[in-house]
C-alpha cells in the first residue's frame, strides 16, 4: 500500500516531472493551499486506502499544481482513487480567430453560421 506521497510522486514520474516542478497543492477552487515542502511530511504519513474502503482520507478536489499542468484525483467505482495528469488548454502559436466553417458547438447550426458571420465584420 502506498502512501499519499509516494502516489503523487510515482504519476509525476510518469508524466516526465518532479516534485520540483509542483508550484502548489490545495483544494480545486484554491481556497485551502500548501506548499510542496508543507505537503510533504502529512503526505509520507498518509497511506492510500485499497479497494472496498468506504473511508475518504483525501478531499476529493485535492489538486496538486504545476506550471502548464496539475494532477486531480479521480474515483473509479469499486476500485480505488488515483491521480490524473491533465494540461491546460494552450492556444496555439499560429492561431486563427475566424472559425474558418468549422462548428465549435456539436448540434447548433444556427449559432455556428451567427459565430462565424460575427467574425467577419
Amino acid at each position: 500500500m502506498d502512501t499519499l506521497y509516494q502516489s503523487v510522486v510515482d504519476c509525476l514520474k510518469k508524466n516526465n516531472k518532479s516534485e520540483n516542478d509542483v508550484i502548489w497543492v490545495g483544494t480545486y477552487d484554491g481556497e485551502y493551499v500548501l506548499s510542496w515542502s508543507d505537503f510533504v511530511p502529512m503526505a509520507k504519513k498518509l497511506y492510500e486506502l485499497g479497494m472496498y474502503s468506504n473511508a475518504r482520507l483525501v478531499q476529493s478536489d485535492l489538486v496538486i499544481l504545476g506550471n502548464d499542468w496539475y494532477l486531480e484525483r479521480i474515483d473509479i467505482p469499486g476500485l480505488m482513487e488515483q491521480w490524473n495528469f491533465k494540461l491546460f488548454p494552450k492556444i496555439k502559436e499560429n492561431r486563427s480567430f475566424a472559425l474558418k466553417g468549422r462548428k465549435i458547438f456539436s448540434n447548433s447550426e444556427v449559432l455556428h453560421y451567427e459565430i462565424v458571420e460575427r467574425m467577419k465584420d
